[in-house]
């Protein structure tokens, strides 16, 4: 018997009340009863066709989604792969027009921005209760879905286990274990010219700061949350570890990866994209790794961004029913298992979550249990780009004063938010 997607049948029964007046027999009144609405286990089916954008890593993950989408509704989904660097401005740009797609994949922190510019749909699902209230929150702007969540992932600390057996529970340990293991780098995280500050915000959190301020509920507000002693010890840490030259803006996440193919370093802060999944990954590659949750630099817990990925429906689309139907589909559990089964990312509805039983996805699902969504603001496009350039002048030197440079950033993060 074919499943489909709850929805909605509201069927209002009026009853006819007959009066019949005569003589002193008074008022009689008769009411008949409405039918009864009859429930069928077909799925209901609609008309036309979908454009969907995915890129260039998922493209390989929706045919057989989109084939049994086809088959139980009727509704033929027509896959176009798109550059991820240019999937959300081209987006932007043409969802006004109603040129663009029906739906397109992409991260939770583009909600803030597609929302304010207009460009994507609210999206209705009648249950959410296989989801993940963290997934769910991070999709939603001022309490309205705007896509629905399928996978998560995060980054985490590999080992190569031919390097080094153990891990020490610090940073700074692990850094000094290097005196042992004579490594060229103890550890890379990529950066590159313009830095990264994904990469180094689980290090960052562990100095007890957040990028952006939180309220009682854990939500992000428009104010900078990265002064005080905190970030002035996270800036002066960064500059030290600069000087010791493996943290650098040379090392961009190619020669990160290189390095750690070829054995130049026992460890590397990256995601699952790089390990497993994949022709050339880590694990494909025959490497024998382990995934571990990143050690704290400053003290305190080390929180990577958990980045949840799912679906949007554009707000000019021409067939909103059906598009909505498809999301709704991308929600059950039996479909983000297959969704597992073909690319390999951690899914957020629970039945596929516990279908999960490769050992280093495993991994990555422990180092991400202090992770925190990253912020969907719109204002964080442009936060993003000043963070990593911050950062990486303190790195290599040219912030003439490193708590001065942090400080800085506070300022143009808090002024952005005044505009």
């Amino acid at each position: 018997m074919r499943r489909s997607i709850p929805f909605v049948a509201a069927v209002v029964g009026l009853g006819l009340t007959l009066t019949a007046c005569g003589g002193n027999s008074g008022t009689e009144t008769t009411t008949t009863k409405a039918p009864e609405a009859t429930t069928t286990s077909e799925a209901p089916k609609f008309s036309g066709e979908l454009t969907f954008w995915v890129d260039e890593e998922r493209i390989k993950d929706f045919p057989g989604v989109a084939s049994d989408f086809e088959a139980e509704f009727g509704v033929k989904v027509n896959l176009v792969q798109k550059a991820n660097a240019d999937m959300k401005t081209d987006f932007l740009a043409q969802a006004p027009t109603g040129k663009g797609p029906d739906l397109i994949v992409g991260a939770h922190d583009w909600v803030g921005e597609l929302v304010a510019n207009g460009a994507a749909a609210p999206v209705q699902l009648e249950d959410t209760s296989g989801l993940s209230a963290g997934a769910l929150t991070a999709f939603s702007s001022e309490g309205q879905l705007y896509g629905v969540p399928y996978a998560v992932e995060n980054i985490a600390l590999i080992r190569n286990n031919e390097l080094v057996k153990e891990t020490p529970e610090t940073l700074d340990e692990v850094i000094a274990q290097n005196d042992e293991t004579k490594a060229k780098y103890p550890l890379v995280v990529q950066q590159g010219k313009d830095g990264d500050a994904y990469h180094l915000n689980p290090l960052m959190t562990s100095f007890g700061i957040s990028i952006l301020a939180t309220d009682a509920d854990g939500g992000y507000i428009g104010e900078e949350g990265i002064s005080g002693t905190g970030g002035d010890a996270w800036a002066t840490w960064l500059a030290e570890q600069g000087k010791k030259g493996w943290l650098s803006p040379d090392i961009d996440g190619q020669v990160a990866t290189d390095a750690f193919k070829n054995g130049e370093t026992p460890y590397i802060i990256t995601g699952p994209w790089n390990v497993v999944g994949g022709e050339g990954r880590f694990a494909e590659s025959g490497m024998d790794v382990s995934v571990l949750p990143i050690p704290s630099a400053g003290g305190e817990t080390a929180r990577p961004f958990a980045g949840y990925q799912g679906i949007y429906v554009s707000a000019e689309s021409a067939n909103k029913v059906a598009a909505n139907a498809f999301v709704s589909y991308i929600a059950r559990g039996d479909v983000q298992t297959k969704l597992y089964k073909e690319g390999g990312r951690i899914p957020v509805a629970s039945e596929a979550a516990a279908a999960v039983d490769d050992e280093l996805l495993k991994g990555f699902a422990i180092a991400g249990q202090d992770a925190v969504a990253a912020p969907g603001l719109a204002e964080m496009d442009s936060i993003w780009g000043n963070w990593g350039k911050t950062q990486v002048a303190i790195i290599s030197g040219k912030a003439a004063n490193p708590t001065d440079a942090w400080a800085e950033l506070g300022t143009q993060i808090n002024d952005l938010f005044k505009k």
